[in-house]
């Protein structure tokens, strides 16, 4: 993990392999979360590199993995590996199956955390509308960025949060694909008003963004 915070991509993969490797001597055959954490880690070394078709096989393992540990549980790592999955999708540009598959995490994550407002739900109700707007449906995208400003405003309350300002900024940009120009800017600035907030006086990319 050291390696690939550095960006060693190659040396992170070699040694999350070698990981691997040792998990199988102690576990054997055995379905484990260790051995499923090792697949996920080669699978995110993989994307990182760009290597998506590989980094999709590795997490379709990871999952296996997981469901064979889990059963019928629903479990965040399971929730994990479909939202992991779907990342590979979209960045191959199938943004179907990425839909049908941020759609899975988010019913797992439903299954696991219930009507509670979580960070998890709100984080897939984020990608699902990312994937719209990949997609060129902003109105569905801007309908599932509004939700999940909705439940981060109930996870967070009044506190000034990173996740709020990125609602914000992501509604803002749905309407201004839509051609809103006048709602977007109003968004925006709430956007640039919450990072000034939370990050106060220091530079940040983030209010450079929004300004």
């Amino acid at each position: 993990n050291c390696h690939e915070a550095r960006g060693d991509y190659e040396q992170a993969l070699r040694m999350h392999e070698s990981s691997l490797a040792m998990r199988r001597s102690v576990y054997g055959d055995m379905a484990h979360p260790d051995i499923a954490s090792s697949l996920n880690n080669i699978a995110n070394c993989h994307e990182a590199r760009g290597d998506y078709e590989q980094a999709l096989r590795m997490h379709e393992s990871s999952l296996a993995m997981r469901r064979s540990v889990y059963g019928d549980m629903a479990h965040p790592d399971i929730a994990s590996s479909l939202n992991n999955i779907a990342i590979c999708h979209k960045a191959r540009g199938d943004y179907d199956q990425a839909l049908r598959m941020y759609e899975s995490s988010l019913d797992m994550d439903r299954s696991v955390y219930g009507d509670v407002a979580h960070p998890s739900i709100a984080s897939s109700l984020n990608n699902i509308a990312n994937c719209h707007y990949s997609r060129g449906d902003y109105e569905q995208a801007l309908r599932m960025h509004e939700s999940c400003l909705a439940m981060r405003r109930s996870v967070y309350g009044d506190v000034a949060h990173p996740d709020i300002a990125s609602s914000l900024n992501n509604i803002a940009n749905c309407h201004e694909a839509r051609g809103d120009y006048k709602q977007a800017l109003r968004m925006h600035e709430s956007t640039l008003a919450m990072r000034r907030s939370v990050y106060g006086d220091v530079a940040h990319p983030d209010i450079a963004s929004s300004l």
